[in-house]
């Protein structure tokens, strides 16, 4: 089966969320888990999804997501700890 037979074809909504590899945020969290290839992949599939015969790209945002710590034990505790407790 390949990826538009795996699709039936009801009306419906995909809605996706993918970071982007680049950013302050990005280039901090890359000495603990890099996921540049991970995310250049997904981004790059993503863009090739519109010219399937399964799914229309109705709309496309790009936002840039601010996240400020308090300080480093505060970064910490957002970004790693939950990962390894």
């Amino acid at each position: 089966m390949n990826f538009n037979e795996s699709f039936d074809r009801q009306e419906g909504r995909l809605h996706i969320v993918e970071p982007l590899p680049f950013g302050t945020m990005f280039d901090v969290v890359k000495l603990l888990e890099d996921e540049t290839v991970v995310r250049t992949h997904s981004h790059k599939l993503l863009r090739t999804l519109g010219n399937l015969d399964v799914f229309e790209l109705i709309t496309q945002m790009d936002y840039v997501l601010v996240r400020q710590f308090s300080d480093f034990d505060a970064f910490l505790d957002h970004t790693v700890r939950p990962y390894h407790a």
